[in-house]
């Protein structure tokens, strides 16, 4: 009884483990319509550990901004809250562990952040952000947050006037300015700007310079001198970068003849290229930027746009590229393969990963309408449901799990004691007639082709002969 009990045991653990693999449903759910009264069109979001807060714009309206929170299920958490009467332009929305933070352009042309709890209520009135500095329509501006120093690291380039340069500035949680410093007096003229800090604390600022380079700018401290080296000899049109471990990942495009492509490389902190800058994406059609990037601690997302026509929103494929460190891919899909017309809507803004899922609220534009959405896309996993001890001569049946990825499976199946897979058998069973130790492999593929694998090994015993007495 005591081994009876042992086996069950085992197996029901196994059973349990992989129950999650389908617990991750991609899908995909509308926000708003042209419609829907008002219309309000997604932007930034940010991801508070359990919901998904959405900052938006009313469609036809310059000044109101809303907050909405939403559950990874896409479920709404809190209903779309009106935060804001003054914002030309959202420019981020950050959580810093306890509160959020959005940043925006008014409509009198001034950077304010307005501090918000995790269900997007107001906790104080605006913060002017560098209240000396003036905003002009073509600056950029890039914000995040930053557990290590505990300050807002916002990132801006003021394209004209006397103040004309690139800034770094950190700001307490309460809005209250910590720092404030040039980072480079003449950058290139619409230069792109990306940001991130590494988990010991360095900042690294991506920018073009002047002269047609693509440079980082390295500060460690509130209080240190930028340090700026070029790293790539040639600009980025468009420029995503994120932090892994103590390097910085960075995506750009670049032109080869008429044709856009997405290259990458990887920078450690020390504005030395740790990886050489190789091909990413060669788009399917004229044009191809970086929209965003994310890094897991098992891989790396890449949010892209590719339109098979040049400057045609209507045909631009918004599309989710995973890979590896050292470059193998996982997976290249469209972001929103369960539906065409979320597939067609694309977001500049940084999306999320929740610990089991990538969320991002996209926006299809068109002629006659704006069209929000809110994507959830699930990787695909697998694995094996199957005992892990056998007896001698039993049959033994090897069932998948799959989950996440786009449903509509095919399995491959690979057994140690034989040479040939097996194709095109979702439950194969299989009968041992001798001791040892066997395992077997399911290759999954889903609807949009990705492919992932899992193994089980167990072990094929006699069974006990009980022992009679004479």
């Amino acid at each position: 009884m005591g081994a009876i009990r042992a086996t069950c045991a085992v197996l029901l653990m196994f059973v349990s483990a992989v129950a999650s693999a389908a617990d991750c449903a991609t899908g995909v759910r509308i926000l708003s319509t042209r419609a829907n009264v008002p219309n309000l069109v997604a932007g930034p979001s940010a991801w508070n550990g359990t919901g998904l807060a959405v900052a938006k714009t009313q469609e036809g309206a310059l000044g109101p901004a809303w907050v909405a929170v939403y559950g990874e299920g896409l479920e709404t958490l809190t209903s779309d809250r009106l935060v804001a009467g003054d914002a030309r332009e959202l420019i981020a929305l950050v959580w810093t562990g306890a509160e959020l933070g959005l940043f925006y352009r008014t409509t009198n042309q001034r950077i304010h952040l307005l501090r918000l709890t995790s269900t997007g209520e107001l906790i104080s009135t605006p913060v002017v952000v560098t209240p000396g500095r003036p905003v002009f329509t073509g600056d950029r501006t890039e914000v995040i947050w930053s557990a290590v120093h505990d300050a807002y690291v916002v990132a801006r380039y003021v394209t004209q006037g006397s103040a004309r340069g690139l800034y770094l500035t950190m700001l307490e949680e309460d809005g209250s300015q910590r720092s404030d410093r040039p980072i480079l007096v003449d950058p290139a003229t619409a230069s792109p700007l990306a940001i991130d800090v590494t988990d010991a604390g360095v900042i690294g600022v991506f920018f073009n310079t002047s002269t047609g380079f693509l440079a980082m700018a390295r500060i460690t401290g509130s209080s240190d001198t930028p340090e700026v080296r070029e790293v790539v000899p040639a600009a980025a049109d468009e420029l995503v970068v994120a932090a892994r471990a103590e390097q910085f990942v960075v995506a750009r495009t670049a032109s080869v003849g008429d044709q856009l492509l997405i290259r990458w490389l990887v920078v450690d902190t020390a504005q030395r290229v740790a990886k050489s800058e190789t091909l990413l994406v060669e788009g399917s059609g004229q044009d191809v930027h970086p929209q965003a990037l994310v890094v897991t601690p098992d891989e790396i997302a890449l949010s892209y746009m590719d339109s098979p026509i040049r400057d045609q929103s209507l045909d631009d494929i918004f599309h989710l590229r995973r890979f590896t460190i050292t470059g193998d891919l996982i997976g290249d899909i469209a972001f929103a393969p369960t539906d065409l017309s979320a597939v067609r809507a694309v977001s500049p803004h940084p999306f999320t990963w929740t610990g089991t899922s990538y969320l991002a609220p996209p926006v299809r534009s068109s002629s006659d309408r704006l069209t929000s959405y809110l994507v959830r896309y699930c990787p695909l996993e697998a694995a094996i449901l199957a005992p892990r001890t056998v007896l001698v001569g039993e049959t033994v049946t090897f069932t998948p799990v799959p989950g996440g990825g786009v449903p509509g499976y095919t399995y491959v199946w690979t057994f140690s004691h034989q040479a040939a897979p097996e194709k095109n058998t979702v439950t194969p069973q299989r009968t041992y007639t001798e001791k040892g130790t066997y395992s077997a492999t399911v290759t999954v593929t889903d609807n949009a082709g990705v492919s992932t694998s899992a193994t089980v090994t167990f072990d094929v015993v006699h069974p006990r002969r009980r022992a009679v007495r004479p």
